[in-house]
């Protein structure tokens, strides 16, 4: 799975690596697999007592903050 979060060099995950995303204004991108790959992906998530878990962002907003994702290629955390 290639797995990208706002400011970070998108990197592909095996089977049994784990990730950390901090909380705060940082946009997930993409947790992407190939269509014809299963993939089964455990999310836990935990939030403040009273605040939204998840808030999306407008198309207007993704498009102010392009310049923040990293423009290289993937990276394989293994090599």
């Amino acid at each position: 799975m290639i797995f990208e979060l706002e400011g970070d060099t998108p990197v592909l995950l095996r089977a049994g690596d784990t990730i950390w995303e901090p909380g705060g204004d940082r946009i997930h991108y993409q947790a992407a697999n190939p269509a014809d790959t299963l993939l089964k992906f455990f999310v836990v998530m935990a939030c403040e007592e009273g605040k939204e878990m998840l808030t999306f962002v407008s198309p207007d907003e993704l498009d102010e903050r392009r310049d923040r994702r990293h423009p290289g290629p993937v990276v394989d955390p293994r090599a």
